[in-house]
């Protein structure tokens, strides 16, 4: 079963999703180059301990890593992004935002998935409600 939270005050979305992968092929779907090509974009390249994403014209998002536990947790920092949002001038909404990918083992080898932001401009969070579903198709 998925569960979501939204909290508007904070910015902040999360949702506890199962996924039929090991804890090691969903960690490295959301650490690798070759895991986000598998299930976010195609063009993505990692330079000098950051993962550029590129996606169609000039839009881009540029994240590190943080704090990384093999098999069991990361996070992501948006660093640089350019990604217009619709009605306004803004395209660096997610800089300063972290996204955390918390994943537990369950005992038939499957995971489950707890995707936190925090940090994220308001409008975020129906962005960040999308992101999770490219993991879930990727893993399933």
């Amino acid at each position: 079963m998925t569960q979501t939270e939204h909290s508007d005050a904070m910015a902040s979305y999360t949702r506890t999703m199962p996924i039929q992968a090991s804890p090691h092929d969903v960690y490295d779907a959301v650490t690798t180059v070759q895991g986000l090509k598998g299930w976010w974009s195609d063009n993505t390249v990692e330079d000098d301990g950051t993962i550029t994403v590129r996606f169609s014209g000039e839009n881009f998002q540029t994240l590190r890593l943080v704090d990384p536990t093999p098999d069991k947790s990361v996070a992501w920092e948006w660093i640089a992004q350019h990604f217009p949002v619709e009605g306004t001038s803004q395209t660096d909404e997610w800089v300063g935002t972290q996204v955390s990918f918390d994943i537990r083992a369950n005992p038939d080898g499957s995971s489950t998935l707890v995707f936190s932001t925090t940090g994220s401009h308001r409008t975020s969070s129906a962005t960040a409600s999308a992101m999770p579903d490219g993991i879930t198709s990727w893993a399933a």
